[in-house]
């Protein structure tokens, strides 16, 4: 990963694809193209489809597998997340702070696994995760559903 990043991090300022990437738009299979070439120019032994079995998804797409060695634009991750905190005004502070962790792993990572509310870092506040952040049923399972419906949902495998 780290390696993949270090070469993407530095096509990343002259790349628009990168940064379509990294906006959460869509990119055309040309340009996917394009940008592994750049890739294997800079390092002859990367190779980005390899991507695809280091980061799995769904669909099998190589731009998402991208996302989640870049990450995503935070103002992006924040979008997702507006109409759960105008439906629950009132959070305490944990939530809140739950909240914001959520939104800080999504930017940096591309996605999440939902199991991985259960685990570090989402357990520093509360051993339980998100069940114990979160007493209301109703909210676990909106930001549940938030996630799972999301464009920033990791598949669960690999």
């Amino acid at each position: 990963r780290n390696r993949v990043k270090s070469v993407l991090d530095e096509l990343f300022e002259n790349s628009p694809v990168l940064k379509k990437i990294k906006r959460g738009e869509a990119v055309e299979l040309e340009e996917l193209t394009q940008l592994a070439m750049k890739v294997e120019t800079r390092d002859p032994s990367l190779r980005l489809n390899q991507l695809l079995i280091q980061f799995p998804n769904e669909s099998k797409r190589l731009d998402l597998a991208i996302r989640q060695v870049i990450g995503v634009d935070r103002e992006k991750v924040q979008e997702l997340f507006i109409d759960f905190l105008a439906k629950y005004p009132g959070l305490n502070a944990h939530q809140v702070r739950f909240l914001d962790m959520l939104q800080q792993y999504i930017a940096e990572h591309g996605s999440i696994k939902i199991n991985k509310l259960w685990e570090k870092p989402f357990t520093v506040l509360n051993n339980e995760g998100i069940d114990g952040i979160f007493k209301r049923e109703e909210q676990i399972d909106d930001l549940l559903e938030l996630i799972t419906n999301s464009e920033f949902k990791a598949a669960d495998v690999g």
